[in-house]
């Protein structure tokens, strides 16, 4: 559960890095709203599940945290590492502004 990209998710619909990782490794991502928290735990494994087999292999729930499915744990930790660090940059961006 990445902090960064918890707190973007609450200000915004998508993701979208700036970055150079970011914008060379992901495109538009469209943060899941789960609506209802208090059943979420109920739908979340068939809701998860569905996403990923329709959409892509990342899903990033607003205010909840990421999924993400990859079959190299390297490549998998990296993917969330650069997911994180742009939305920390983002987030700071934000800040200035």
């Amino acid at each position: 559960m990445p902090q960064s990209i918890i707190a973007y998710s609450l200000k915004s619909n998508n993701f979208k890095p700036e970055d150079c990782f970011g914008y060379l490794n992901f495109e538009n991502i469209e943060i899941y709203d789960p609506k209802n928290f208090d059943d979420w735990y109920t739908r979340a494994p068939h809701e998860i599940t569905q996403h990923l087999k329709n959409e892509n292999d990342i899903m990033i729930i607003k205010g909840y945290g990421i999924y993400r499915y990859s079959r190299d744990l390297n490549d998998l930790v990296k993917k969330i590492a650069i997911l994180e660090n742009g939305a920390k940059m983002l987030l700071s961006s934000y800040n200035i502004n």
